[in-house]
């Protein structure tokens, strides 16, 4: 009798959109009221035997302490994937989970996460550092890689010598295969391919003597409609935006040496081709190409104007090996200019 009962309660309890306590509570009452909001522990503490049971629609969420993205978990499903409860989702049951290891040696296996340095923003200790990133769902494509506060010891005649940063287990060819350094925040982020990537990505930094490294990374899994097209390591879907080469630092950097990638902007209805105007130009003996037309050196054209019969927006960017006469790189600004053919 006592098992009849209880199914019956949980067979009412699935079918309702209402009641998720037996009998009387409804979700409206779990919700915080506005002028009293309570706090994730309080919360926490409410978890029934019924939060077991309770189906949360995994959406995208912002964390109440430091604003970071996550995504909105029961709160056994957060815990046990090594997530932080941050904040109460407008859902019954429901957390904030941010995701965001601190220690090396960590793995990372959600949506949408966060690795930063130990005791950040701390100086990070002297040392190697890596951190591994598992697929979430089979049907993952990409990494994309926002360096939210990188920062690092700058290169040596275009060289990474004492601190770097370097990325393996993704498809192949990995265009950023090479160690990185510098000032990296706010850097243009970077979208790597996983497709056909069976084990999990590395990220790995070596930190040298006497630095003052930090460092925050957030990682985006992407699936196929919100990937960035094949080979791009930069992708760029706004109508205008800026472009700049790693370690820039608004012309005060150096340019990393031996870098080879490519750039894309996304086409959008109604605009076809595409105005380039530079902010600072001084890529040394490097190539910076615009379909057939390559540009070297320290000289830029008034503007630059891309047109789309070319085909599409795809800019590819090599350096050079030593950067001898300490080049800051590039910073351009495009346009996406309105379709008049």
């Amino acid at each position: 009798m006592w098992t009849f009962s209880l199914l019956l309660l949980l067979t009412v309890w699935q079918a309702s959109a209402v009641s998720v306590f037996p009998l009387s509570v409804s979700a409206e009452a779990l919700e915080a009221d506005d002028s009293e909001k309570e706090s994730t522990s309080d919360r926490v503490e409410r978890q029934s035997f019924f939060a077991r049971f309770a189906t949360v629609t995994e959406v995208s969420c912002t964390g109440a302490s430091d604003g970071l993205q996550g995504s909105c978990k029961k709160q056994a499903d957060c815990l046990s994937d090594g997530g932080d409860l941050d904040g109460a989702c407008n859902q019954a049951f429901a957390f904030c989970c941010v995701y965001k290891p601190a220690s090396c040696g960590s793995k990372l296996k959600t949506s949408i996460g966060y690795i930063q340095s130990e005791d950040y923003p701390e100086d990070a200790p002297e040392g190697g550092c890596s951190y591994s990133i598992a697929k979430h769902a089979s049907d993952v494509v990409q990494l994309k890689i926002e360096f939210v506060d990188v920062e690092l010891v700058g290169p040596t005649l275009g060289e990474c010598m004492n601190d770097t940063m370097q990325i393996t287990g993704v498809d192949y060819p990995n265009n950023l295969n090479i160690p990185i350094c510098g000032s990296l925040t706010d850097n243009d982020p970077i979208y790597l391919s996983v497709k056909n990537s069976d084990g999990d990505t590395r990220i790995t930094f070596d930190i040298g003597e006497e630095s003052n490294a930090r460092w925050k990374l957030k990682i985006t899994q992407l699936k196929g409609a919100d990937a960035a097209p094949p080979l791009c390591l930069k992708y760029y879907t706004q109508q205008e935006g800026i472009i700049r080469s790693f370690n820039h630092q608004d012309g005060i950097g150096e340019w990393l040496g031996n870098m080879n990638y490519a750039m894309c902007i996304k086409m959008q209805e109604d605009f076809c081709d595409i105005s380039f105007t530079s902010n600072h130009f001084d890529i040394g003996d490097g190539k910076l190409c615009f379909g057939t037309e390559c540009l070297t050196g320290n000289e830029f054209p008034l503007q630059l104007t891309y047109n789309c019969t070319n085909g599409p927006p795809v800019f590819s960017y090599m350096s050079g090996n030593t950067n001898d006469d300490f080049g800051s790189g590039f910073e351009l600004t495009y346009l996406l200019q309105p379709n008049v053919y």
